[in-house]
This record gives C-alpha cells, sequence and structure tokens, in this order.
C-alpha cells in the first residue's frame, strides 16, 4: 500500500529504512513488575534525523505524550512516556534512558557513542530504535550494534540477517505486507541466517518472514524512516490524535516496546483503531473441579462482546493445563490444540461463542486452568489482552475481565468401570436385544458415561470411543458409597433396549429401560463388561395432507422403517368424517413400492415381522362420494405399534393424514418438520427435516409443507390450511413462501399481519393454475414454549 508524502524530501533520503532492536540482557530475560514502572524515558541524540525535538517528529511525539494512549487507563500501555534529547551519548546520559531512538540521516553519532550504545543495551533490559539509511550507519556497523548491512543498489536499501519476524501495524509477520510506504517490517534476534530484501527498484514492500516466537524478540526493522517522522509527518499528522494508518504503525511500535520491556510479549496486541474500544470479556468453567486420574473433564471457554462496537480480528488462548491430555473440542472458529490459540473472528454487540475442550485427566496434581483474550482489531475499555494473569493490565484500577482461571485438582484414580455402547439390533445374524455385542452389531462412539453419587452429583464422566469402548474412572472416595452409572441416549432417535452388568457388584440393573445401573465400588475395584445396548427407534414416514373431488379418490404413501428386529401392528384409527358417511378409507401394503394399487397388493392385517433396515411401503386409499359438499373433511391415524423381539419394549408411531373436498381438484401435501436449534434448516432442498422431530422449551422449529397437484389435470386455486402446534408460538422470521409453481402466485392471507408470539391458524392462498405434476413449499418457523 502506498502513501503520498510531503514534498521536498531528497529522493535518497525517501528510500531510508529503519531499524529497531531490541536487545535483552545476555543470558538473562529480566520481566519487571509492570506495576512498578509508570514511566518509560525515550531518549535521542540531539540533531540526529529522530531527535524528538526536531519539528518533523513533533507530531510522533505528540501521540507518545497523549495520556489516553499511554498512561494508566491507557489503550496502547499503561506506562506514560518521557523525553530527553542528549547532547552527547556516554555511558552517564544513556543511565537515565529505557528506549533510545537514533541513527537515520544526520545520524550524529561518533564510534564511541555507538559503542555505548551497545554497552547499555546488553547491560539491562533496553530498547533500541534505529535508522540506518545504508550500510555506512555506525549505529547498525559493526562498532554499534554489530549488524551486517549490505546496499542491494546504489540508495535503494540493505539486505539484513534475522530469525523472527513481527509487523507492528498487524501483528504477527504477515507474508505479503507492504507498510504503508516502506518494505516488510520485521522483529527478530540478533542472531540469524535469514536474509531480507529491505527495497527494490520500485521502492515496493517486500514481503516479511512469519514469526514462530514473540517472547524475547531483539529487532524491530521497517524499511522507511519516513513511518516515524521527518517527511512521513504528513501522513503522521501533527495532533494528539492517531487518525491515519501510519500514526497506528508507529503507536504500535511503542506499544511494543513498552510491552518488551514489561515482559508482556507473551500474547502481542496490535489494534487498528486506539481511538475506539471494545468490551470483550472471557469466562471459564469446568464440568468438574476435582477428576481423577483417566476422568474427562469438559472445560467451557465463552467470549461475550458487552461492549457498544463490533470487534473483529479476536483470538483467545486456552491451552490444556498440566496433568491432562487433550481429547476434542467443540466450537466455531477454529481451535489449535498444540498452540491453544482460539481464533473466533468477530463479535457484534451483545454476542457470545462458547468453546468446549474435552480433556482427560493423567496425572496427580493441582493444575490451574486459564484462558485469555489475546487478540482483537480494536483496544478493550477496561483491559489489555496481553498483559500477564493476575496484573492491573491499564493501571486502572478496574477489573480485568479478559482473563479467568480455575483451581483444578487431579486424584490419584479410583474404582474404574470399562465395557460397550452399541446398536444391539441383530445385524449380521446376531440375537438383537440380548446385551451381547455380536455378529456386525456396531459400537456407539461420542455417548455421554456420568458417574452420579447418591444425591445425584455427577462425580465422574467419559465418552464412548469410535468403537463405543468406554472407561470410567470414579473417585477415591466414592468406594464405599452408592454409585449410579449412566449412559445418555446417543440422539434423539435412539432407546435404551438392553445391557449387561458385568462384573459389578449387587448391582440394580435398570441398563435395558433408564442406561442405568446402581451399585457400591470397593477400593481399587476394575468392574468390566459392563454393556449398555441402544437402537434407533423405528420410523413412520410422513403426515399426508390431500385434497380431491367428490366422487374422486386418492391414494397417500407411507413408509415403515424398521431399525431392528420386532412385529409391527398397522392400523387406521381414530377416524373423523364429516360429514360421516362422505368417506371410504383401506390401507394397503405395496409390496413393490412403486406407490400404485396393483392387483398384488392387499389389505394390511395381521402382524408384520421385521428386521433391522426393513422397509414396508404402505398405501391408504381415500374415496370420497359423490354430491358431498365442498367442506367435507377426514381425519384419521395411520398407526404403527412396534414390539421389540424378545422384551417387553414397544414403541407407538403415527402419521396423522387429512383430506379434504375441493370442487377445483386434488391436491396432496407433505409436512415435515426441522430443529433448526440443534441442526441446519433448508427448506427448499428439505435437507434436515423429517416427518417428526424433538424439542426442548426455547428450540427453533421450522415446519415445511410441500404441496404437488398428482392428477392428470390442472388445478385453478389453491389453498393451503395448517395451525401452530400446541406449545409454540411463532419467531419473527414469519410463515414464508419457499417456492411457489409456476403459474401460481402464492401469499399467507391469514394472520394478516405474522407477528412474533402469534398462535393459530395458518391459511396460504395460491391464485393462477397449477398444472399437472407441479409442486410448491410454503413454511413457517415456531418457538417451543418455555
Amino acid at each position: 500500500m502506498g502513501i503520498a508524502k510531503r514534498a521536498g524530501r531528497s529522493a535518497m533520503l525517501a528510500r531510508h529504512f529503519l531499524l529497531a532492536v531490541l536487545a535483552l540482557m545476555t543470558g538473562l530475560v529480566v520481566i519487571p513488575d509492570a506495576s512498578a514502572q509508570t514511566t518509560y524515558t525515550v531518549c535521542s541524540k540531539q540533531g540526529s534525523e529522530l531527535d524528538l525535538n526536531r519539528a518533523s517528529t513533533s507530531g510522533m511525539r505528540a501521540k507518545l505524550s497523549n495520556t489516553n494512549y499511554f498512561g494508566p487507563g491507557g489503550t496502547v500501555a499503561p506506562e506514560q512516556m518521557a523525553f530527553q534529547s542528549l547532547s552527547s551519548v556516554n555511558s552517564g546520559s544513556l543511565a537515565a534512558c529505557d528506549i533510545f531512538i537514533g541513527g537515520g540521516f544526520p545520524e550524529n553519532l561518533s564510534v564511541a557513542e555507538t559503542q555505548a550504545i551497545r554497552t547499555w543495551v546488553n547491560s539491562g533490559n533496553r530498547f533500541v530504535i534505529a535508522g540506518c539509511d545504508s550500510s555506512s550507519q555506525l549505529l547498525c556497523g559493526p562498532n554499534g550494534l554489530q549488524r551486517s548491512l549490505t546496499n542491494i543498489s546504489s540508495g535503494f536499501g540493505v539486505s539484513l540477517n534475522f530469525s523472527l519476524a513481527y509487523n507492528p501495524l498487524t501483528c504477527g509477520g504477515v507474508s505479503g505486507v507492504d507498510t504503508y510506504g516502506g518494505a516488510a517490517t520485521v522483529i527478530s534476534s540478533l542472531a540469524g541466517d535469514a536474509t531480507l530484501a529491505t527495497h527494490n527498484g520500485t521502492y515496493t514492500g517486500q514481503p516479511a518472514a512469519i514469526a514462530p516466537d514473540l517472547v524475547a524478540p531483539e529487532f524491530l526493522m521497517t524499511a522507511d524512516p519516513d513511518m516515524y517522522g521527518s517527511s512521513g509527518n504528513g501522513v503522521i499528522g501533527n495532533s494528539a490524535i492517531a487518525s491515519s494508518d501510519q500514526s497506528v504503525f508507529v503507536l504500535n511500535s511503542f506499544k511494543f516496546a513498552a510491552d518488551a520491556l514489561s515482559g508482556r510479549l507473551q500474547n502481542p496486541q496490535c489494534p487498528v483503531d486506539y481511538n475506539s474500544a471494545g468490551d470483550l470479556e472471557i469466562g471459564l468453567t469446568a464440568s468438574a473441579a476435582s477428576v481423577s486420574v483417566g476422568g474427562t473433564v469438559d472445560f467451557e471457554i465463552e467470549v461475550a462482546n458487552t461492549g457498544g462496537a463490533s470487534v473483529g480480528d479476536i483470538e483467545a488462548l486456552f491451552e490444556v493445563p498440566a496433568g491432562f491430555s487433550f481429547v476434542s473440542e467443540a466450537g466455531p472458529g477454529s481451535y489449535d490444540s498444540a498452540s491453544g490459540v482460539w481464533t473466533l473472528g468477530a463479535l457484534n454487540p451483545g454476542d457470545s461463542v462458547t468453546l468446549i475442550v474435552t480433556a482427560t485427566a493423567a496425572a496427580v496434581g493441582s493444575p490451574q486452568a486459564r484462558a485469555e483474550i489475546t487478540r482483537a482489531n480494536l483496544p478493550d475499555s477496561d483491559s489489555a489482552p496481553n498483559a500477564g494473569f493476575g496484573e492491573d493490565d491499564l493501571a486502572d484500577g478496574l477489573n480485568d475481565d479478559d482473563e479467568a482461571s480455575l483451581a483444578m485438582t487431579i486424584q490419584p484414580g479410583g474404582p474404574t468401570v470399562s465395557g460397550r455402547v452399541f446398536e444391539d439390533n441383530g445385524a449380521g445374524g446376531s440375537t438383537a436385544h440380548d446385551g451381547v455385542f455380536a455378529g456386525n452389531e456396531a459400537g456407539i462412539g461420542g455417548v455421554r458415561i456420568l458417574a452420579r453419587d447418591a444425591g445425584g452429583a455427577v462425580i465422574a464422566r467419559t465418552e464412548s470411543d469410535g468403537d463405543g469402548l468406554y472407561t470410567i474412572v470414579l473417585p477415591n472416595n466414592s468406594a464405599g458409597s452408592q454409585v449410579t452409572l449412566h449412559a445418555v441416549r446417543a440422539g434423539g432417535e435412539w432407546r435404551y433396549v438392553s445391557g449387561a452388568p458385568g462384573d459389578l457388584p449387587a448391582a440394580a440393573d435398570t441398563l435395558a429401560s433408564h442406561g442405568e445401573v446402581s451399585f457400591t465400588p470397593v477400593p481399587g475395584a476394575d468392574y468390566s463388561g459392563v454393556d449398555i445396548g441402544q437402537v434407533r427407534r423405528p420410523q413412520l414416514k410422513a403426515p399426508r395432507l390431500a385434497s380431491l373431488s367428490p366422487g374422486q379418490s386418492v391414494v397417500l404413501g407411507h413408509t415403515f422403517t424398521a431399525t431392528t428386529a420386532g412385529t409391527v401392528d398397522l392400523t387406521l384409527s381414530d377416524i373423523e368424517a364429516s360429514p360421516a358417511s362422505a368417506f371410504t378409507q383401506a390401507l394397503f401394503a405395496d409390496t413393490d413400492c412403486d406407490g400404485v394399487i396393483g392387483l398384488a397388493e392387499t389389505v394390511v392385517s395381521g402382524s408384520l415381522g421385521v428386521a433391522a433396515g426393513d422397509e414396508t411401503c404402505l398405501l391408504v386409499r381415500v374415496s370420497a362420494a359423490p354430491g358431498i359438499p365442498g367442506d367435507s373433511r377426514l381425519d384419521y391415524t395411520l398407526m404403527a405399534d412396534f414390539a421389540y423381539a424378545g422384551t417387553a419394549l414397544g414403541e407407538e408411531l403415527a402419521n396423522d393424514d387429512r383430506v379434504t373436498v375441493s370442487p377445483e381438484g386434488a391436491l396432496e401435501l407433505t409436512k415435515q418438520v426441522c430443529n433448526l436449534t440443534v441442526s441446519a434448516c433448508d427448506a427448499a432442498s428439505g435437507t434436515g427435516f423429517a416427518p417428526a422431530n424433538t424439542g426442548r422449551p426455547g428450540d427453533v422449529l421450522i415446519y415445511r409443507i410441500g404441496f404437488e397437484n398428482p392428477g392428470p389435470d390442472a388445478i385453478d386455486e389453491v389453498d393451503i390450511h395448517d395451525d401452530t402446534p400446541a406449545y409454540s408460538r411463532l419467531t419473527a422470521t414469519g410463515p414464508d413462501v419457499v417456492a411457489a409453481p409456476a403459474g401460481l402466485s402464492c401469499m399467507l392471507v391469514s394472520p394478516a399481519a405474522p407477528a412474533a408470539g402469534y398462535a393459530g391458524d395458518l391459511h396460504w392462498q395460491c391464485s393462477g393454475q397449477m398444472s399437472a405434476g407441479d409442486q410448491g413449499v410454503v413454511s413457517f418457523e415456531v418457538a417451543v414454549d418455555e
């Protein structure tokens, strides 16, 4: 990215670059107490290009003096900046300095002065900013900071050796960044063998190297001294307010210096705007504060934007505590378990996101879990994301809500229980529902296994692996007291069907009905073979709505799918017709599943034996008597009573159908539902939708009604009626016409003005002509009452 520069600057000086070097005490990294240091003194050589008393650097000094930026409560750093111009540079005059900025053209430094600066840098926690116009600059040369600089071409810059990189504008050594008029900006250690070309003949910026580490850098460089003053003062601005990209670069550079001197570089942060502030908060909870070796803990990290501004480029840090091993993570953004960095993007005011990290206790100890916000594109109103734990980040006495910690306890392992959660459906010729894992029956992964004490409190937890195997470690103090082991259902479509208590002592076994078993463990015992059988519930699809003309018949198709072995009774019940004699109905087995009642199809009667995966196609034929009125209606329920083989367990499934009379012709409708709170729902394609679903209070459900003209003739008018389900109300999204057939124009006519909270009748009216075979979709969204 280019920058317009003030006229009058010579071509040679326009090609300058800036080199900043941080050197910490050799052999010892000194991390001072940030709260004890309230002021950093910035020194410069009188008359040098970067002398802060010069008019060309007044804009930089004004911003560094702004107490809204630097000082207690400042958005850049809690330390203030003081300035001192040195007439001569020696050990005595440097003693009062924390940061030295010098060099450039003119440099005005002697060999003795550059050697004094080198000694000063190596004697403590110091920061040096050096502007080196060419390899002849003494401060950066062999007599000064002992850098080997090689001119790329006459007047165009130098070649530098470095090992780490840092970009004060973007905070992280991003490849291919043009740093507002200069080439790449880097910070690195003094020793290194990589080479950076700082300029080329067209003055375009060179790519920066990527920094793998910023714990103790010693080298800050930008390829243009104008970034800090001189002719660049025009884009820095003379006021105390940082309003340009280049002025933000200046603040970020000195923020880096202050953070380096105060030991805050473990989490560098470089905002892009210091005049606006966000307010991010982080929270950290654990499913259990105390766990035994082998036990599992869920750490929940929540980041919330409680301020009034949108904040982007957010990163948080959560490293799995010592003594734990990472198992899995779930949440938005991306989480790197190796580094602990959670990249979560942007948050609008009032928004929050949660990451769940699951870990297993591996070693006895008392570790501390920590979470911290480490990066954002705005400063924070009451904390600094790159300050250490326990510090008053801004030295303002306010709570630092960008960090959270938890004291954890890992105890020696107590009694263990192991087994398998599996789909006990008789696959592969095995016996279904017998609690024995055999044949082609599959393990079920991801099932939560909980252990509760006599009071119901969770004392241990784990999850089954991909093969369904699990081991749960109980606390030492659980021995001698009643413990209840509970396997949570794999999902809403699953149910318990069998279990084997293995070698648990005196077990009270309700595994088959509730997935639970209670027992009293003894110290040091290892109980195995505690297996839990679950199966998917069978399915009956799908509720149907249809219309027909007097004297006509319509066929409504349904499908029963068995997920395990058993028998099913299929019947039509709760038949209500108005008028009473207006309809006849019969249930047929569609043996070839072609949707047509042929000569081979017979009326369903008696029980039908099924195995896992069997699909039974069903057809309900409804006939309307001639001459019946246009408001005639038939309601009935298709029932599937399923009995699980070898058990007393059963399942009742129902599809409610409705057939209405319309003098205009037949219309067939299909109704499905999707829980938007827990899954993705696409009403256009039907992805995520099913004939039935489950919802908790507060969940949002989308109902999808597909309508089709199955007859040979066109239909002139179409009306679709429904109503909001019991215990639910419309959301603000409102009913929608998802897809209308080409010849129809559809709209919602009741309610006339849908609003969130409405419950009652829904009526869509379509005008025009619906050709034979045409299809359409309408939908509505409700929230389950809390």
